[in-house]
């Protein structure tokens, strides 16, 4: 997800910080993405919206809120992001986090997240399917603790297939009916297909087993393309998950004066800064007779 300049819930055309970073459990610390917003009306352009020399830092925080690690960051090549400057240490799961970020024209931006419990899958069930067939791919699941809402995932799917080597064409000979009825060659780039994902996957599409585990069923509308690819189930935190919602929300046809803002929660500035645990498998899918 790339939040770009624009302002996530603020009506006001004064630009303000945007801040894009997602912390995975047990893995290092990701970059951090500082951008300056502009109006809706006015053209993004990264070199000119990139925020600048700011002061950057990650915290890990104990249980009573006080401050058991500090983590430095330093700007990078690329314009806007900064990356930690000790990149070994990993997220811990269930574990609280702080960004600080002071700009150097004095703007002062302030999040935190508490990232959810580790994944625990059990078992995947059909890994080699024929599309839209009477089998479907399922995770089962141990569940993440440690949150009071509801038990929300998502899928992400990536395809195996060579992007590099392979031509457009070859590329687009794979697309499973769905894609390719909407692909268009002449506006549209094959390698914006790769990757795609599922919308949230709440407990009403579950299905509880006996032992207190759960199975989901990986949606189809997940898999462009024929072949292997890589499924990853994400269990988001708060920050992330109300930010997907109300995204989504937003593009659901709602007529003016119904579409609420999107959620995020960056105290001096907008964006997100969220996490999620994850874990995945490798998916092939099959084409249907007469494919």
């Amino acid at each position: 997800m790339l939040l770009g300049g624009c302002d996530t819930v603020s009506t006001d055309p004064e630009s303000e910080v945007v801040v894009e970073a997602y912390l995975v459990a047990g893995e290092p610390l990701p970059p951090v993405r500082l951008t300056q917003s502009v109006a809706a009306t006015e053209r993004f352009t990264p070199a000119d919206a990139a925020v600048q020399s700011a002061d950057v830092a990650i915290q890990r925080l104990n249980t009573d809120g006080s401050v058991e690690a500090t983590y430095p960051y330093e700007e990078s090549d690329s314009l806007s992001i900064y990356q930690p400057v000790d990149d070994t240490p990993r997220v811990v799961p269930r574990t609280r986090y702080r960004l600080n970020v002071s700009t150097s024209d004095g703007a002062t931006v302030r999040a935190e997240t508490t990232v959810p419990d580790t994944i625990t899958v059990l078992d995947v069930a059909n890994t080699d399917v024929v599309y839209q067939g009477a089998e479907q791919p399922q995770f089962t699941i141990r569940p993440a603790q440690g949150t009071d809402r509801p038990r929300t995932y998502a899928f992400a799917i990536t395809s195996q297939l060579d992007f590099e080597t392979l031509s457009e064409e070859a590329l687009a000979a794979e697309l499973t009916p769905f894609y390719a009825d909407a692909y268009d060659p002449d506006e549209d780039n094959i390698a914006e297909f790769e990757r795609g994902a599922s919308p949230l996957i709440n407990e009403d599409s579950f299905t509880f087993n006996d032992d207190g585990t759960i199975t989901l069923d990986v949606p189809w509308i997940g898999f462009a393309f024929y072949g292997a690819n890589t499924v990853t189930i994400n269990a988001p935190d708060e920050n992330y998950y109300d930010l997907i919602r109300t995204q989504t929300a937003q593009q659901g046809g709602l007529a003016p004066g119904e579409i609420p803002n999107v959620i995020d929660r960056v105290e001096g500035g907008t964006g997100i800064f969220g996490s999620l645990s994850r874990t995945g498998a490798t998916i092939t899918i099959e084409r249907p007779p007469g494919f």
